[in-house]
């Protein structure tokens, strides 16, 4: 039995009789019959023609809409209840309110045409629900467009907005066009007459006048707000004196406390700091105001400001007294906490508040869910509204989890989730256990199947089980693997879930972190296909084999198409070591009938089918559940056929396969069919824009926020946000919300490029996604100058897949030049990011590098670009120890500028800086001196003493003094820079590290070794601890302290350390790198020490420098 009669009997929103079918409001399976709903009875049961109530009566308006929503077939209720919607925001409008009025307007005009042309569409009731469908789609852009000019941040909208003009004219044009397929139809009998499509069109003429006007210009709000703040001295200045605030306010005809949380929005959006990684306006400005661009604080700091200093955001004094008196108490702080700490339990993060209180949201939901222990997770259901998924956030184990625990960390479950069968998830349950790696049950489960089967969302509801009873005290995070391919990918996956810096050995770090959690925790590894497939395909395995023979309270899920190695052994791809671990691979079954009943009934498009279409869907879709979502509701919007359906379901027998065999070929076999039945829904997709936008989002290779998906697509952030939403409510796109982030299911990512147009729309999206990654690497760069080092670092590394989907989008031969414009001027500021992140050891970034080069080079004319090119061609060398090489890039970046930019511009400055450091690494200090000294005395003229790149200068003068023995002349420049450098960017800034190693290099070739050895030592427990055990820089500091002790006698105290050091640059750099043979002169030189006897091939490779092995230029800073 299906569930379309069912649906259709059930009452509205638990209230009145519902919705008829179809056929009964058409009257349309028996020639001749008067339709149920027509001209007559609409005006019978609404009084007024809709357009004549809206311009009329808002109250009167609405109440109709009401009253023809409950005779209207699906999905024509939601269509009246978003035109209900829009017609309320024409008066809550507070700029460019004439533009509202006009689409509510003419959607009311439409709404007429619509229900009126129903009796063209007799015997044809799929047709007249398709165009209720796009009706519906249409109305929820318009009010997705109208509430943008409502609520207290609709100023900052004004100013930041872009595309308005646009977006209008692109539904204004879709008004249109639906109001000529609502009219234009094919050939229709009335009674027994037949009327061809020129009648009708003429018989409808007179009633369309009002949409067929001419469209007016879009004359919008935001040149006249910006032009009356700048008339009046800028937003400072309106901020500060009252008379201008008053007149600026009565100007605008704006409430004043709006404007002034408006003006406080814009001040904190342009500037870059940290910040602006809050998308809450409120807020955004909350911290900017009380925190600035500190990237955490402590909970004892956060409640001193949280909530009464809201009132600096001018946040209404009633929100304010309403949020003081939910957490008036220690327990509701208490829950307050632990619903939004995700890593630290000692501080509140800029990443948490972002994700705490997504953009938009009302503070006192937010914060009472939090309170009451019920997440909120915004997203939109089927009916277009925005609905709530809510989940036991106050599950054993995450409101009480103590210090180094994770806290729950997994998205919630999806809300068309449906278990496979009662019991199914408590079988899984019982095989996660933490314990020693000699258990005997095993701790690590992988849920195989192919594409769409629900494995994540099965491994959700695992992990929201386990911590509901108890089971995961340690918290639970989610490792997404989507096209991570190398174990590098994997590592730095791995390591951006559990909150650490990623150095050369991600593994150590990440295991050192996860061995302070302080009791079970469970790891969901998803989408693990990708890299089991791989180039790599030991890196998962070895990787979770250490884990898990190390980390006695770890437990892992994960989910792939194909099996997981069993048991784990160690994988020469991470140097495994350890014990093996058993493995329980289960392979997921289809939905069974009841089950996926049950899903299809859940979705509201359903109440559209009839029971004889519910079983064409469960045959098409063999039980898999991205295919009953997707089929369900392209078959409910009449945008496939009966037919098409069927033809899936032949055609799916694969799919079925693919739950009954564990075989990989299989599976991927499965796959493809799933693919092809998704690719079948997307091209039938009503509206073009929507095809389009899918292939653009499937340029992302993970995840997209609302900034970043406009930017892709090329358009508004509230045009975006909408086609994302349709997207959304057709099957298409899903939501994470423990990032806030949307993301494509990879079978709708493959579908939806499955065509020729699609992989060309994608292609010209991926050229958008680059630029965008830059900028947002730009972003990241700024921050790297202060006390925010750390969340930039996060940052990247939570972007890790985006970067290398940059990096390989840069390297292809097709680029074009926008592209590699935007690269180069993007370079001043990414040298120190791609250091820190190691990035310049990487060949694909310096394979991507050239190629940009090359680009530029094919252009007419200079290209001043090419200098920039050439420095990052020349940093990428160095670090990869082609030092001759870097030297010449160095040298033509360096002319370049000269030439172009003067000898003093910034650029200027850091290719001399550049040229100086490449010089001191082929051993030639004397000609390095000069350029060290012309850029300190211009920096410090330009940009002044404390600034960062000045610092960094004199730290490089100071070096070159010290290499050509004049230690103390560089002794109180060494001094001058730590002491700067702690007070500007704090104790653990790489940049004060440089200096605290410096200055013990200084002191030690000065005699006074007694002061040197805490300084080192300060630097690699920071190092360590920062940047990770293996990080280029924790390994200079490493190679440093073995140094030392070497010359202080105490060989067996540096002998661990030579060969932590060689190891590790051996497998990071290759045996051949300067870096690798400096250490293996230094453990050479430690085995002599101790007596032992040294290879041949370990013989001094280097010269010696003050009767040392110590090679002082391998030990500096790339800049």
């Amino acid at each position: 039995m299906g569930c379309g009669a069912s649906i259709a009997s059930q009452p509205k929103d638990g209230g009145s009789p519902t919705h008829k079918t179809l056929d009964q409001a058409l009257g349309s399976s028996h020639e001749g019959e008067a339709p149920a709903v027509i001209e007559g009875s609409w005006m019978k049961a609404t009084g007024s023609k809709m357009l004549v109530l809206a311009r009329n009566s808002l109250p009167a308006a609405q109440t109709a809409l009401s009253k023809l929503g409950d005779v209207l077939p699906f999905p024509g209720s939601t269509a009246c209840s978003v035109l209900s919607v829009i017609l309320g925001l024409v008066d809550t409008a507070l700029t460019n309110r004439d533009y509202v009025r006009d689409l509510a307007l003419r959607s009311a005009d439409l709404m007429d045409i619509v229900v009126e042309s129903q009796m063209q569409f007799v015997g044809k009731p799929h047709e007249y629900q398709r165009i209720l469908s796009r009706f519906g789609d249409l109305l929820q852009e318009i009010e997705d467009f109208a509430k943008e000019y409502s609520g207290r941040n609709v100023f900052f909208q004004v100013v930041a907005s872009t595309g308005d003009k646009d977006h209008r004219l692109e539904l204004l044009q879709k008004l249109q066009e639906l109001r000529g397929d609502a009219t234009l139809a094919v050939t229709v009998k009335i009674h027994g007459a037949v009327m061809g499509v020129h009648a009708v069109a003429v018989r409808m003429d007179a009633k369309l006048n009002s949409l067929a006007d001419k469209l007016a210009p879009f004359v919008g709000d935001k040149a006249r707000v910006l032009a009356a703040l700048e008339e009046l001295g800028g937003e400072k200045e309106v901020m500060a004196d009252v008379d201008k605030r008053r007149e600026f306010t009565t100007s605008l005809g704006i409430e004043s406390k709006m404007v002034l949380a408006a003006i406080e929005s814009l001040a904190a959006e342009k500037n870059k700091g940290v910040h602006r990684l809050i998308k809450h306006a409120d807020m955004r400005v909350f911290w900017y105001s009380i925190f600035l661009s500190t990237e955490k604080v402590s909970w004892d700091t956060w409640w001193m400001a949280f909530p009464e200093y809201l009132k600096d955001a001018q946040v209404d004094d009633k929100v304010v007294l309403q949020l003081d008196a939910l957490l008036q108490t220690p327990e509701a702080k208490k829950a307050f906490q632990a619903a939004i700490e995700k890593h630290d339990s000692e501080h509140i993060s800029i990443r948490e508040v972002n994700i705490g209180f997504p953009k938009d949201t009302d503070l006192v939901d937010v914060v009472s869910g939090m309170v009451t222990g019920i997440v909120t997770v915004i997203v939109c259901d089927d009916d277009g509204d925005k609905g709530n998924d809510t989940t036991a956030s106050a599950a054993p184990g995450h409101v009480s989890h103590t210090a180094g625990s994770f806290g729950f960390d997994l998205p919630a479950v999806d809300l068309l989730y449906v278990e496979r069968e009662r019991g199914y998830v408590d079988g899984l349950m019982a095989h996660l256990k933490p314990g020693d790696a000699t258990a005997a049950y095993a701790r690590c489960m992988c849920l195989v199947g192919g594409a769409g089967l629900g494995k994540s969302s099965i491994a959700l509801d695992v992990g929201k089980q386990l911590s509901i009873r108890g089971m995961t005290l340690g918290g639970a995070l989610l490792v997404d693997l989507r096209e991570a391919r190398s174990l590098c990918d994997v590592e730095g996956r791995f390591c951006a879930a559990a909150g650490v810096d990623k150095g050369s050995d991600a593994t150590a770090a990440l295991l050192a972190r996860l061995e302070r959690v302080p009791g079970p925790f469970l790891l969901v590894v998803d989408n693990a296909e990708d890299t089991l497939q791989g180039p790599e395909p030991d890196a998962l395995p070895s990787l979770l084999q250490k884990v898990l023979s190390t980390v006695a309270n770890a437990m892992v899920l994960v989910t792939s198409r194909q099996k997981l190695p069993t048991p784990l052994a160690a994988c020469k791809a991470g140097g495994g070591a350890g014990s093996a671990v058993a493995v329980v691979n289960v392979d997921l079954t289809h939905l069974g009938r009841e089950s996926a009943e049950k899903l299809v009934c859940s979705m509201p498009s359903a109440r559209a089918l009839v029971d004889a279409e519910v079983d064409a869907v469960l045959g098409g879709s063999q039980g898999n559940p991205l295919l009953l979502r997707v089929l369900t509701d392209a078959l409910a919007s009449r945008s496939i056929s009966l037919a098409d359906v069927q033809r899936a379901a032949a055609a799916s027998t694969a799919v079925a396969a693919s739950a009954a065999s564990a075989a990989s070929a299989v599976a991927e076999e499965a796959s493809e069919a799933v693919v092809a039945i998704v690719a079948l829904t997307i091209r039938a997709l009503p509206d073009e824009r929507l095809r389009e936008a899918l292939a653009q989002l499937s340029a992302f290779p993970s995840g997209w926020d609302p900034e970043g998906g406009a930017m892709v697509m090329g358009c508004g952030e509230v045009r975006a946000t909408s086609l994302v939403r349709q997207l959304y409510r057709h099957g298409l796109a899903l939501y994470d919300s423990s990032t806030g982030r949307h993301y494509l299911h990879m079978a709708v990512r493959s579908a939806a490029t499955a065509s020729v147009e699609g992989r060309a729309e994608k292609e010209a999206a991926e050229e958008r996604f680059a630029r965008y990654v830059l900028g947002l690497m730009t972003d990241w760069s700024s921050w790297m100058g202060g006390k925010a080092y750390g969340q930039s670092l996060r940052e990247a590394r939570s972007h890790d897949s985006d970067v290398t989907a940059l990096l390989h989008i840069l390297g292809r031969r097709q680029l074009a030049m926008a592209t590699a414009t935007a690269a180069v001027d993007a370079v001043p500021q990414l040298d120190a990011l791609m250091g820190a992140i190691n990035l310049l050891t990487s060949k694909l970034s310096l394979a991507a590098w050239r190629n940009v080069a090359e680009v530029l080079s094919h252009a007419p004319g200079p290209q001043p670009g090419m200098a920039a090119a050439q420095l990052c061609i020349s940093l990428h060398l160095r670090a990869q120890g082609d030092r001759r090489a870097a030297l010449t890039s160095a040298q033509a970046a360096l002319e370049a500028r000269e030439r172009t930019l003067g000898p003093e511009h910034p650029d200027t400055l850091r290719s001399v800086g550049n040229l100086a450091v490449c010089l001191r690494f082929l051993g030639r200090e004397a000609e390095a001196l000069p350029l060290d000294q012309r850029t300190l005395e211009a920096r410090e003229r330009t940009l002044g003493p404390e600034h960062p790149d000045t610092l960094m200068s004199v730290n490089s003068l100071a070096v070159c003094l010290e290499i050509l023995g004049r230690s103390a002349e560089a002794l109180p420049l060494n001094q001058r820079t730590l002491e700067a450098s702690e007070r500007t960017l704090g104790p653990e800034h790489p940049g004060t590290l440089f200096s605290v190693s410096e200055l013990a290099d200084c002191l030690w070739a000065l005699g006074r070794s007694a002061e040197a050895l805490p300084l080192y030592q300060r630097t690699l427990e920071a190092r360590e601890r920062t940047l990770g055990p293996e990080h280029p820089d924790t390994l200079r500091s490493v190679g440093n302290l073995a140094v030392f002790l070497q010359l202080k006698g105490r060989y067996a105290e540096a002998l661990p350390l030579c060969q932590r050091t060689l190891e590790a640059r051996e497998r990071t750099l290759g045996p051949e790198h300067p870096d690798t043979l400096a250490s293996v002169n230094n453990l050479a030189t430690c085995l002599d020490g101790l007596g032992r006897k040294v290879a041949p091939e370990s013989g001094a490779t280097f010269r010696r420098r003050s009767g040392s092995f110590r090679v002082l230029p391998l030990l500096r800073d790339a800049r």
